[in-house]
């Protein structure tokens, strides 16, 4: 990734309320070591949006503990917020990860406060398996965050009718 990039995205990112922890907002140095660490995938997916013009930047596919091989973290975002109309190709970058790499299953960790993430995940398939209390900082308070899980297993299930 370009610095020019990096930084359109960095600051694309920052919209986001409910994105970074009071802990880590407006923490460009450790956003660079996150996106950097050789465990992390990051995929951008882009869209045509008018012809004849360039394609735009509309959202990124991240996971991490790559290195942990059975169990990887998701993470999931539209700068357009059309998350209704992303279930396809989030259903296609999910059937990819599990052609693709050896891992047995997808955890996805949105916060209470993520509603639109929070449907996502259920429309691609992720079942919910429970919460951790209390678990993220956002505007000065504690927040609950989901913890939503997809298996090899399911993903055949839950792809196939793309």
């Amino acid at each position: 990734m370009t610095w020019p990039k990096l930084r359109l995205v960095w600051e694309r990112l920052q919209e986001f309320r409910t994105l970074f922890s009071d802990l880590t907002k407006g923490d460009l140095d450790n956003f660079l070591r996150y996106i950097g660490n050789e465990s992390t995938l990051w995929l951008e997916i882009w869209e045509e949006k008018r012809p004849n013009a360039p394609p735009e930047l509309i959202g990124i596919f991240m996971c991490e503990g790559l290195h942990r091989v059975v169990d990887i973290d998701a993470h999931i975002l539209f700068f357009d917020r059309d998350v209704a109309g992303r279930v396809s190709v989030c259903k296609a970058i999910t059937a990819w990860l599990f052609a693709t790499l050896p891992i047995q299953r997808i955890t996805v960790e949105p916060s209470q406060l993520a509603y639109a993430a929070i449907r996502l995940v259920r429309n691609i398939g992720f079942k919910q398996e429970g919460k951790k209390r209390q678990a993220l900082l956002l505007g000065g308070r504690w927040v609950d965050v989901y913890i939503f899980g997809l298996t090899r297993q399911e993903a055949a299930h839950a792809l196939s009718d793309r």
